[in-house]
């Protein structure tokens, strides 16, 4: 006999909130089921601790149907299982099911007249949320403390490994429980590494390349190479000996140091020195030269 809302000892944890108590149960009252077609199982949606069960209602026939239950079997531990749902239609939620733990379910209309009979039980299903691994730990720096931790998805909670032929770097370490990536490289490299996480709901992997780079040596700023300056370069001004001329003036200065005045009338002005006699003086312009010159050598110059 099928187990009985309000049973003493009922294994029922709970009922879907939204489901529909049938004011006549055929079936729990002890009398027969009527002729019509069964539910057919369509559908197992997972969840939480939870399966949504999807269905095809079947022939109504001569009574309208005014329900459907729904009945969870655990084929993992029977002591487990019974769990009960009610719904007027296609899916019904059965909730408090055991997660990691598998289950089939039958669907059975219902009816002032006479139940159908209960459909063929679905394929079995291993309840909860299938395992996930999420996070790519960025890269570590030799020599310094490093920790990443994964995103863990899986109910129930997905055991986690290390692939031993994908070992993590030298000082570092996982730890299953934290799912975290702790410690100090002691070496620079790149190491290929896989992770895995395993539940009764299945096993993924997650793969990555953990790079190690070395220590921070800082930033070198360098030194900016300096413009060429512009120079302008003056022409000396050659002298007939190793005595620095004179400042350069507006007039010539003769030996006795009087004013020739030949610079204003536009003639050239060219500065030598006549040492002679031991007398050494500066000369401005040619003709001051050849009066020199005259001086020095005699009247036949001129």
């Amino acid at each position: 006999m099928e187990p009985r809302v309000g049973d003493s000892g009922s294994s029922i944890p709970s009922l879907v909130a939204s489901a529909v108590i049938p004011a006549y149960d055929s079936a729990a009252s002890g009398e027969k089921p009527i002729s019509r077609a069964a539910p057919t199982v369509t559908s197992l949606t997972n969840g939480a601790g939870q399966v949504s069960v999807g269905f095809t209602p079947g022939t109504a026939g001569t009574n309208p149907t005014t329900g459907y239950r729904v009945i969870a079997t655990d084929v993992t531990d029977a002591a487990r299982g019974g769990q009960i749902a009610f719904g007027n239609g296609s899916p019904i939620t059965v909730p408090g099911v055991t997660n990691g733990d598998a289950y089939t379910f039958t669907v059975t209309a219902l009816a002032a007249g006479g139940n159908s009979v209960p459909s063929a039980p679905s394929n079995a299903l291993t309840v909860g949320v299938p395992p996930q691994l999420l996070g790519v730990p960025p890269s570590a720096v030799v020599d310094e403390q490093y920790a990443y931790s994964f995103t863990v998805v899986g109910l129930p909670a997905p055991t986690l490994a290390v692939n031993p032929g994908t070992p993590l770097p030298d000082g570092l370490s996982f730890d299953p429980t934290t799912a975290t990536i702790s410690g100090t490289p002691t070496s620079v490299g790149s190491t290929f590494v896989d992770i895995s996480a395993t539940s009764p709901l299945g096993q993924v992997q997650n793969t990555f390349t953990l790079v190690v780079n070395p220590a921070n040596l800082g930033t070198v700023t360098p030194t900016p190479t300096p413009s060429a300056t512009p120079t302008t370069t003056t022409s000396p001004t050659a002298t007939a000996s190793g005595t620095t001329p004179p400042t350069s003036s507006s007039h010539g200065t003769t030996s006795a140091g009087s004013s020739t005045g030949l610079a204003s009338t536009g003639m050239p002005v060219e500065t030598f020195v006549v040492v002679a006699a031991g007398c050494s003086c500066w000369v401005r312009s040619s003709w001051e030269r050849l009066a020199y010159a005259a001086l020095l050598t005699g009247p036949d110059l001129i």
